[in-house]
C-alpha cells in the first residue's frame, strides 16, 4: 500500500477522533453551563469557554480554537498560521500527544515568541 493510502487513513482517523472529542466537549460544557455553581464539580468551574460543535468546524463563545482537537481548517483561522504551520502543529500533536499549555507550542518549528504572543487568548486546550 502506498503513502497516499496511509495519509488518507490518518485523516479519516483524525476526523473520527475530532468528531468524538468535539461532541464530548460540547456535551460536557453546555450541560455544565446551565447548572448552578453549587452543583458543579470543582474542576468544571475552571472552564472559561463553551465549545459549540457544527458540521464544518468547532467554534467557541470567546473565539478560542482548541489546538488539541482542531484540524487544519480551524488552525488556519489563527493569526500567523498558514497551511505549512498548521500541518506542523498537527504533526507535533500526533507525535507528542496533546498540548498541555500554550508554551508547548514554542516547540513547533515556525512558532517563536512573537507568534506565541499573538496566539495567546486565541487558543484553548
Amino acid at each position: 500500500m502506498g503513502r497516499r493510502f496511509y495519509l488518507c487513513l490518518l485523516w479519516v482517523v483524525a476526523a473520527v477522533l475530532y468528531s468524538v472529542l468535539s461532541f464530548t466537549n460540547y456535551k460536557c460544557n453546555i450541560s455544565s453551563a446551565y447548572a448552578s455553581d453549587d452543583s458543579l464539580p470543582a474542576n468544571s468551574q475552571d472552564t472559561d469557554h463553551i465549545l459549540i460543535t457544527t458540521k464544518s468546524s468547532s467554534l467557541s463563545v470567546d473565539s478560542c480554537i482548541n489546538v488539541n482537537t482542531s484540524l487544519t481548517d480551524d488552525l488556519l483561522k489563527l493569526p500567523g498560521v498558514g497551511p505549512v504551520l498548521a500541518e506542523r502543529i498537527l504533526k507535533f500533536r500526533d507525535e507528542n500527544g496533546p498540548f498541555k499549555s500554550i508554551d508547548e507550542l514554542d516547540k513547533v518549528k515556525g512558532i517563536g515568541s512573537s507568534k506565541l504572543e499573538r496566539l495567546r487568548g486565541r487558543i484553548c486546550f
